[in-house]
């Protein structure tokens, strides 16, 4: 659906969880300020809700950050991140 129509106009629907949003959100709205016609809504959401956003059409696009669950969407890996675990100063070893 996406292929026809032109890059640079119209409503994109975006969904992520929040880590995902936090890599994008600053690069989508640059891309906004550049293009007038082009109009993001993005929305952040949990892993699921953007799964199904997908699924039933209400978002165009979902980033994930961990493989669907569902059969009516196909993912493709864009990328990896880092898990960082902070713990306060007084523990040694985290179990």
């Amino acid at each position: 659906q996406l292929k026809d129509d032109s890059p640079y106009s119209g409503l994109v629907k975006i969904q992520s969880p929040g880590s995902c949003g936090l890599q994008f959100y600053n690069q989508l709205l640059a891309l906004q300020v550049e293009h007038k016609e082009l109009i993001i809504d993005y929305r952040f959401a949990p892993n699921t809700s953007v799964e199904q956003a997908v699924a039933n059409h209400s978002a165009d696009i979902g980033f994930l950050t961990q493989a669907p669950a569902l059969s009516e969407v196909t993912s493709h890996k864009i990328g990896q991140e880092p898990l960082l675990l902070v713990t306060p100063a007084a523990i040694k070893n985290p179990t």
